[in-house]
């Protein structure tokens, strides 16, 4: 290639900016590397363009973390460095020879806007301690899960060593509150920025010395259940650790979201009964007889774990919105809609919240629907609009967070992208109150301290406040 044709591709390169590149880049290399023409190719090579692509493929999806030439390649390379890493402390303790000099973190760190104001990256995910509103666990896009003991005020890394650091789900055993599942790959449907997961750890101890276990995806034939997808949500048993169940999304990897040449998991719900178990195992519940279907979110009425309701994507108009059980402990759940919205697709997008307070369940549906709708079940009845008020427009798809009071079910919270980052409601949803001030946009969640509701946290884009 010669000089001028070079300075022009650098050029084009530069105009069309990386994401156009990608998709711009088999036309480009179509011009300059032609081999009918060997002033444009390098000297002696016929280039192959289908087979550069789909090298290049590759390539991205090994950088992400997606296991393309063999199945479960990368884990197990992790796994066998991990041995090697173990293998060499205990020859130099038994040596005594010196440990090498501890790494020390020099950032990123949040970036100060104002003295009151602060940035770092996207949280996903938020769970608080049962009874103390100063622990906290906090899952982010792509930087794990982190520990906070005083409020937000320091935190500590608890999955560095984990086979992905893409947090969609956290949550706290209420029986065992020293107990943390935590579900990996991002499930906000938000374009290559939603990396995939492996599946669930489980963390004991998690408020003292964190016990992470490997990655949990098995069912009970050992077949990998969850790797490749997203887990939306993780509903714990009120008193029983050991039943979890786990709601399974879309999740993408490699150049343009690619998984190219895998087979991935049946998305739904899923549920073991042995979770605390060396190796627990889990089955997908048959949801009202639909199709493998993206699942956005879980909510168990709270007190109640037989009552679990579902947020579905609709694949057609009408078979999207929420599913709910009343017998999801039974071997073989039945499930029943009772919301159903028009849209299909990513915009179908559902996030659930419950309360039950003297006696009373109101579960809360922050939907795409109209770009934006909130809709209400009191009492395990239907679902009823309560507010049409375009909170998520226009990124419903990936901008939709709602929380309620645990001991007031007028109080409730909502979050989208810029048309409403955080708003308060005390009327049950019927109408919300901006309240958004300092905060970062493209809400992702909403948790209220259950042991403490005058304390919120809020996660974002932007981080957590």
């Amino acid at each position: 290639m010669n000089t001028k044709r070079l300075w022009f591709l650098l050029l084009v390169v530069a105009a069309l900016g990386a994401s156009t590149w990608f998709v711009a880049s088999s036309d480009l290399i179509g011009k300059f590397f032609n081999e009918d023409d060997p002033d444009r190719s390098p000297i002696g090579v016929k280039p192959d363009l289908e087979e550069y692509l789909r090298l290049r493929i590759e390539h991205m999806d090994m950088l992400r973390g997606f296991d393309t030439a063999e199945q479960n390649s990368r884990t197990d390379a992790i796994l066998e460095m991990e041995q090697s890493e173990r293998d060499l402390a205990r020859h130099r303790r038994e040596t005594n020879q010196p440990e090498d000099d501890s790494w020390v973190p020099l950032g990123p760190a949040p970036i100060p806007i104002s003295a009151s104001t602060s940035y770092s990256g996207r949280v996903s995910a938020i769970a608080v301690h049962p009874t103390d509103p100063n622990i906290v666990y906090v899952g982010t896009a792509q930087g794990g899960l982190y520990r906070s003991l005083n409020g937000g005020t320091t935190w500590t890394p608890l999955m560095d060593n984990a086979l992905t650091i893409a947090i969609g789900a956290v949550a706290i055993a209420p029986s065992d509150p020293t107990t943390v599942f935590v579900g990996t790959g991002e499930s906000t449907l938000c374009g290559s920025g939603c990396f995939i997961g492996v599946g669930l750890y489980r963390i004991t101890n998690a408020d003292t010395t964190p016990v992470l276990s490997e990655a949990l995806n098995k069912n009970a034939a050992n077949a990998d259940v969850f790797t490749g997808r997203a887990i939306s949500e993780v509903l714990v048993h009120p008193t029983d650790p050991n039943i979890v169940f786990v709601g399974t999304s879309s999740g993408l990897a490699g150049i343009g979201g690619s998984t190219t040449g895998a087979t991935l998991p049946v998305r739904g719900v899923y549920r073991t009964t042995n979770a605390m178990s060396a190796s627990p195992t889990f089955a997908r519940l048959d949801v009202a007889g639909i199709p493998e279907r993206s699942v956005t979110d879980l909510a168990m009425e709270p007190g109640n774990p037989n009552r679990i309701y579902v947020g579905v994507l609709g694949l057609n108009a009408g078979d999207g919105g929420v599913y709910t059980t009343a017998n999801a402990l039974d071997a073989a759940p039945t499930f029943t809609q009772t919301l159903s919205t028009t849209l299909t697709g990513n915009p179908s997008r559902i996030e659930l919240a419950a309360a039950r307070v003297s006696g009373v369940t109101t579960v809360y549906a922050a939907s795409g629907q109209g770009t934006g709708t909130i809709y209400v079940s009191p009492d395990s009845g239907p679902f009823t609009q309560t507010v049409n008020n375009n909170f998520c427009n226009p990124q419903c798809f990936y901008d939709i967070a709602i929380a309620v009071d645990p001991t007031n079910a007028q109080k409730v919270y909502l979050g989208g992208s810029p048309a409403l980052p955080f708003g308060r409601s005390t009327n049950g949803g019927a109408s919300f109150a901006n309240s958004s001030s300092g905060l970062h946009v493209d809400t992702q969640a909403i948790t209220v301290a259950p042991s403490n509701p005058n304390i919120v946290y809020f996660g974002s884009d932007g981080g957590i406040w």
